[in-house]
């Protein structure tokens, strides 16, 4: 589909909250200059008239946080070069410190204020806030989990499982004793059988004592009554390979 198909598609599915949408669109289906810039250029153009709108003609000028409000997923080389050709081709789209906007667009405004919002179509603005937690999201959801399809449901919604089971299989890979598929399996199922709070106590354990293996602890009556652990037996007693 090409980037005016597109646009015109954008437009005629939204809700019309601005007269400017219906003004604008017939005007670049017979503007030289909007057909003479490339199809992102063409595409890009149709989102800031649309943005501006929104924001009372304040788009951000950060181009992270404008791509994410244009939900434009570019690499920055070809977003910056679509905003240079809308630039060079229309000398009214502007930039003043924090912000883009296009020159006298309130001229050519006319809210009408019953029909409803287009903020089904774009998104609100963007904070910085909102940008750190998204990295944050994406950090967590590109961490590769170590045998990840053995793991219970209860291991698999605890994220503080998932860390220490992370690291404890990390520690055996730094000291070259990877641990073993059958043996993987055998300590998720044993893990498995034990509450999700002991099960990370016990990884926490061995990965603190650099032990090499997981070892659930016994207990006994001291003669004061308290229980104290003794020696631990090991989760598996199958082996590194």
């Amino acid at each position: 589909m090409s980037s005016l198909a597109r646009a015109i598609l954008f437009l005629n599915n939204m809700p019309y909250k601005n007269i400017v949408f219906i003004k604008l669109e017939k005007r670049l289906l017979n503007d030289h200059r909007w057909f003479g810039m490339s199809d992102k250029a063409q595409l890009l153009y149709i989102k800031l008239i649309l943005g501006c709108a929104e924001t009372y003609n304040k788009l951000p000028s950060d181009g992270l946080t404008l791509r994410r409000q244009l939900r434009i997923g570019w690499k920055k080389k070809v977003f910056d070069s679509a905003i240079k050709e809308i630039q060079d081709g229309f000398p009214k789209f502007k930039k003043n410190g924090k912000f883009y906007y296009f020159e006298e667009f309130d001229t050519k405004t006319n809210y009408i204020r019953e029909i409803p919002s287009i903020a089904q179509v774009l998104p609100k603005v963007v904070t910085d806030i909102d940008i750190d937690k998204e990295k944050e999201k994406e950090k967590e959801e590109y961490i590769i989990i170590p045998f990840a399809m053995m793991l219970t449901e209860a291991q698999n919604n605890s994220k503080e499982f998932l860390k220490v089971w992370t690291d404890w299989c990390s520690l055996n890979e730094d000291r070259k004793t990877r641990i073993a598929y059958h043996t993987a399996k055998e300590q998720l199922r044993m893990l498995g059988d034990l509450e999700i709070s002991e099960s990370i106590e016990i990884l926490r354990e061995s990965i603190q004592n650099n032990w090499k293996g997981l070892f659930k602890q016994k207990k006994e009556k001291s003669k004061n009554g308290s229980s104290n652990p003794i020696d631990a037996d090991p989760i598996n007693s199958l082996k590194y390979q």
